[in-house]
């Protein structure tokens, strides 16, 4: 028995789930059952067992993992006093596209960080392209890129090539997003022609490789005459809020925020694509305690939105 084979088993028990666990501690489902069967055949009994339902935890387990808790919640304490000082501080370097509910998460996530811990975070809203250099070079430690579906296959191949691994985390039908006074806030949904009087707010740094070009890109795009282009997401609030004949393309965006900005989300009629945020890291990468902490908090963020909209 040992500590790795503690923390797989309360993955499972967090999750209910063989498949989630694996996701989460960035591993493939056969090699987590085998190291649970390895455990529950040194321990002598079962922990878990398969239903229809998920993963259930057998009596013998609740005992096993109530010890197991204890001990690995020791272990993280010991490990913490006893670093060198220069360990001691927490060090994160993180791509991120320009997603509000990322920036929600990355909140949530320094908000759990205990407040005497000495930190060092590196947080860039990059595109795909800087994002994938930034973490196959090693300048970051893992990230977040969004794509298109006419893209997917461009940047699969490029991740690739990179040497990187990638998970989805969301995939959803870009939304319009405008402030509440908006002539277009009174529609349910809008049709693109209905916007070409309107001024688009497009992120300046968000850029295609040419060799991903593709002509039916132009299809969103060339509707508009009149377009503000933005490097941060503040000044894009900022005008939409203000400039009542403004829009923008946007990702799911969490209740809270469109109410603090007076904004409000339209489907899109014309737009049948799908956009992809991909988690993506290096395969050689080990996560540690606090990078998966900031990856539960944007999976958790996601289910906040999806509950929100159903």
């Amino acid at each position: 028995m040992n500590f790795t084979q503690l923390k797989y088993a309360l993955e499972i028990e967090k999750t209910r789930s063989i498949t989630k666990a694996a996701q989460n501690l960035f591993m493939s489902q056969p090699n987590l059952s085998k190291a649970v069967k390895e455990l529950e055949n040194e321990i002598g009994t079962k922990i878990f067992s398969r239903s229809a339902k998920g993963v259930e935890i057998t009596r013998d387990g609740i005992e096993f993992l109530a010890y197991a808790r204890t001990i690995v919640s020791q272990m993280e304490e010991l490990e913490e006093i006893y670093k060198p000082h220069a360990e001691k501080v927490l060090r994160l370097s993180f791509c991120m596209p320009h997603a509000t509910y990322i920036s929600i998460a990355f909140t949530k996530f320094l908000n759990q960080i205990n407040p005497e811990k000495h930190i060092s975070v590196n947080l860039r809203e990059r595109n795909s392209q800087d994002a994938i250099n930034f973490v196959a070079d090693g300048e970051a430690d893992f990230g977040v890129i969004r794509t298109q579906e006419l893209y997917d296959s461009y940047f699969l191949y490029l991740l690739r090539e990179k040497g990187l691994e990638y998970r989805t985390l969301l995939e959803y039908q870009p939304c319009i997003l405008v402030s509440k006074d908006s002539p277009l806030a009174n529609y349910s949904s809008i049709h693109n022609s209905m916007l070409e009087d309107y001024i688009e707010i497009i992120h300046g740094d968000i850029q295609i490789h040419a060799a991903a070009a593709h002509p039916s890109d132009h299809k969103r795009g060339s509707l508009p005459g009149r377009r503000v282009y933005v490097y941060e997401r503040g000044s894009q609030f900022d005008i939409l809020q203000n400039v009542k004949n403004t829009y923008v393309w946007a990702s799911p965006i969490p209740d809270s925020v469109l109410q603090a900005h007076a904004l409000v989300e339209k489907r899109s009629l014309s737009h049948t694509g799908t956009n992809k945020d991909l988690l993506i890291y290096r395969k050689d990468h080990v996560f540690q305690k606090y990078e998966r902490l900031l990856i539960d908090c944007i999976e958790q963020t996601i289910r906040e939105k999806l509950k929100e909209d159903a």
